[in-house]
């Protein structure tokens, strides 16, 4: 895949240096939206006071085990070795997301109508009302037909009446999103679960998710 110049640059950049073309990107069009992924909230804090643009931050969270459940297969190999490599893994995101979480909660209070966070699995559970609240969020109107379309297509694999499902060439598809969000339950060995709630136990605490296991 080719990349441009100017993406190029910017990959090699600090993060706090990437934002910088916020305002520029922000301006192009009434209302922006931009993805940010495993950025501290606190890099983006600055952009909440820029004279000219009205930032709303969206905090995407997912339950670990869930999360973690996808890269299992792929390391599952070499049981021993895998579990390690799990093991790692797991205490560095967990420690990153426990810190975001903290600095999100203290941004909420010190910024309510800024600051907005979500669990991946409420949007799996109910995605239109879900998508409602963030349009309100942002200070968007009703959602329009072609979002509830894209919503029925990409959480229940199908849409209403007889048409025929779409595919997203650059897209995620799932047949039931619900059912995607806790497919760790059966997916994941009883061991890999309790490792993960063992090192993700505050992070999972603070974000409202139920260990399966006590702690010892």
């Amino acid at each position: 895949m080719k990349m441009e110049p100017k993406c190029r640059k910017i990959l090699t950049e600090k993060v706090s240096e990437r934002f910088k073309v916020v305002p520029a990107v922000c301006n192009t069009y009434r209302h922006s939206a931009i993805k940010v992924i495993r950025a501290n909230i606190s890099d983006l804090e600055p952009l909440l006071e820029h004279p000219i643009l009205d930032v709303k931050i969206i905090h995407l969270i997912r339950d670990p085990r869930g999360m973690f459940r996808s890269w299992w297969p792929n390391l599952s190999k070499n049981v021993s070795a895998s579990v390690e490599r799990l093991r790692a893994n797991v205490k560095i995101h967990c420690a990153d997301q426990l810190k975001n979480l903290v600095q999100g909660n203290s941004l909420r209070l010190r910024a309510p109508s800024s600051y907005r966070r979500v669990r991946y699995e409420d949007l799996a559970a109910a995605p239109v009302e879900s998508a409602k609240q963030l349009y309100d969020f942002v200070g968007l109107p009703e959602l329009p037909s072609n979002v509830y379309e894209w919503l029925d297509v990409n959480t229940h694999g199908k849409v209403s009446g007889t048409q025929t499902p779409k595919v997203y060439r650059l897209g995620t598809f799932r047949n039931d999103s619900n059912a995607t969000a806790t497919a760790w339950m059966d997916a994941l060995p009883p061991r890999v679960i309790k490792i993960i709630e063992e090192h993700c136990y505050e992070f999972m605490l603070m974000a409202g998710y139920k260990p399966r296991y006590t702690r010892q």
